[in-house]
């Protein structure tokens, strides 16, 4: 399910808005039916954020313990192998570098790959070959971490061109994120495929971000959008979303209002809306065309049909 469609899904209309005037109903957001967190996330992101291990993460393959060593190979053999696994698990990586790991237990060669645009991975032999996103095992690594410092988290990524802060970075200038990325974390695997990330930025609102099998990135859903239906953004403060939004605000008639508080409020097919507490106190919503671009403000005391009002 895409972001724009599920923009809509936050609460049913009651009973008054039916009765609203036309005129006003255009400005009704049209909620739709209510959905619960697990409509958002994946059976892995769930468990990942619970604290349970993922099943991905198979100690078989990945354990430090379980590592052996075969005889050396060249670059060339080494690269090859690593581009085969690649074609065979579908993945779209354009090799930039490769090394070779080791062996499971079961003597399958374990390889490390930088692509030349998106994540790394690392590659296990089949049948069928493994493969672990070097970003799905950084953020499991730091999960064990947190529960236990001294924890084996069995093998990362160590190629320079799988370095974090360059992928995230990349992640949201593809994604069209209009603020300074400064941290990510893998957090699942969306219904279609690929993986989704959570991206957090240091001048404005995070993002959940979705990259396909392919390489292509999508934004999922600003994080305002996933904290209106009960999910967490993780990497991003209320303090942040309000600068971002002020940031859209700025010449417009509420580009004097210093926002200290925003909220995501919905959609419909003029717009997307948003509540903003100003600096002195006073509330209004502010309507962004499909596009993005700032079309209407409205007073508190004119929005009580958008949505459910203003609340903060």
């Amino acid at each position: 399910m895409s972001a724009r469609s599920w923009l809509f899904a936050l609460a049913a209309l009651t009973a008054a808005v039916a009765g609203t005037p036309a005129s006003a109903q255009d400005e009704v957001i049209n909620r739709g039916t209510p959905r619960t967190p697990n409509d958002f996330s994946s059976p892995e992101a769930a468990a990942f954020q619970a604290g349970r291990d993922n099943g991905n993460f198979n100690r078989e393959y990945l354990d430090h313990a379980a590592k052996t060593h075969g005889p050396r190979r060249s670059p060339a053999a080494v690269e090859a192998s690593a581009r085969e696994l690649l074609t065979e698990s579908g993945l779209v990586c354009q090799t930039a570098a490769s090394v070779e790991l080791g062996q499971t237990r079961n003597r399958r060669e374990i390889y490390e790959v930088d692509c030349a645009s998106g994540p790394g991975y690392i590659l296990v032999e089949g049948p069928p070959p493994q493969t672990f996103s070097c970003l799905q095992l950084s953020a499991e690594a730091a999960r064990r971490r947190a529960e236990d410092p001294n924890a084996d988290v069995g093998s990362q990524c160590a190629l320079p061109g799988n370095s974090e802060a360059a992928l995230y970075a990349e992640f949201g200038r593809a994604a069209g994120l209009a603020c300074t990325v400064d941290a990510g974390t893998w957090i699942g695997r969306p219904e279609q495929g690929g993986d989704r990330f959570e991206i957090g930025c240091s001048d404005g609102d995070g993002a959940w971000i979705d990259v396909a099998a392919d390489g292509s990135v999508r934004l999922s859903a600003e994080c305002l959008e996933v904290v209106s239906v009960g999910q967490t953004c993780a990497l991003t403060t209320g303090q942040e979303q309000a600068a971002g939004l002020q940031t859209r605000l700025t010449g417009t008639p509420l580009g004097e209002c210093r926002p200290q508080a925003a909220r995501y409020v919905g959609g419909n097919a003029s717009g997307r809306f948003y509540e903003v507490k100003c600096a002195d106190g006073q509330g209004a919503m502010a309507r962004f065309d499909a596009a993005g671009v700032f079309a209407r403000s409205y007073a508190c005391a004119e929005a009580g049909q958008i949505g459910d009002g203003c609340k903060l």
